[in-house]
């Protein structure tokens, strides 16, 4: 799968469902992540209790770096609609582990303050 961000005209974000099935792109403001798990702005909807691999992949901040990507897994503990887009949710997943061997690529996602921030 290919993991580059140039698909997209400027997305900063890129969102792989079960590793590369269906992507959604983004922006910085439409994600929040943390080591417990990860919120996220989504036209997909799940049930409660779901459990979904993702591949997130966040644009470097100087262009001839690759992007960062990390594989995640974990369980949808809330996934409500966004009335104020068409056809969006607000997904929250809970790790269902903590991965440690993905551990050192998603504290490099973690400490990119614009990945931290509230969704707006």
């Amino acid at each position: 799968m290919n993991s580059s961000l140039s698909d997209d005209r400027e997305a900063d974000i890129v969102i792989y469902l079960d590793y590369g099935v269906d992507c959604v792109f983004g922006y910085y403001n439409d994600i929040r992540l943390n080591e417990q798990g990860l919120v996220f702005r989504s036209r997909w909807r799940f049930d409660l209790g779901t459990q979904i691999a993702l591949r997130v992949c966040a644009q470097p901040k100087l262009p001839e770096v690759t992007p960062v990507c990390v594989d995640l897994a974990g369980i949808v503990v809330s996934c409500d609609r966004m009335y104020c887009r068409s056809v969006a949710y607000e997904v929250t997943l809970l790790f269902v582990d903590e991965q440690p061997e993905n551990g050192c690529e998603l504290s490099r996602l973690t400490s990119r303050p614009e990945l931290m921030g509230n969704l707006n």
